[in-house]
């Protein structure tokens, strides 16, 4: 899942790659302002992601409850029907069979509509969470370098 926030990482890795390298050590200078732009940008996407991480959420709960529905529907619908059946031993029995067979589609169906959208809700707030784990532990990296840098511009300035 390409994202924006994976955009901005990655600019941010190609600001320190293309950076100048400080001699005799692993660090290298780079152009703060351009880090703080993608910092901000980065700011800005968070919430965005954060947004449609709920929207999703909000779809699954929508997709639960119209099944939930369905379900009762059909389950209501077998209940009419087998009260409909029952107007003699022979007919009463096939309805009861009827109905239980009814009932008993309608709730595997119920099972598998809300085992589907769990995991598609847990896929997508899986996919988020490392999205976002990934940008938090570049973020850290890119400030320790951006302070290591500042600690070293102030010891050599």
């Amino acid at each position: 899942m390409e994202s924006r926030i994976d955009g901005l990482l990655e600019q941010i890795e190609e600001l320190v790659d293309r950076a100048a390298k400080v001699p005799l050590t692993n660090k290298v200078m780079v152009d703060s302002d351009a880090v703080l732009n993608i910092l901000d940008e980065l700011r800005r996407t968070v919430p965005e992601e954060v947004a449609n991480a709920r929207i999703i959420t909000g779809d699954r709960e929508r997709i639960l409850t119209e099944a939930r529905s369905e379900a009762k529907g059909m389950l209501e619908q077998a209940r009419k029907q087998a009260e409909n059946l029952v107007s003699d031993d022979a007919i009463a029995r096939q309805g009861r069979l009827q109905a239980e067979s009814m009932v008993s589609q309608a709730e595997r169906y119920y099972m598998e509509v809300k085992q589907g959208a769990l995991v598609y809700s847990n896929k997508v707030l899986q996919d988020l969470e490392g999205t976002l784990g990934t940008m938090l532990r570049q973020v850290q990296s890119n400030r320790g370098e951006l302070a290591e840098q500042a600690r070293s511009q102030e010891a050599s300035g």
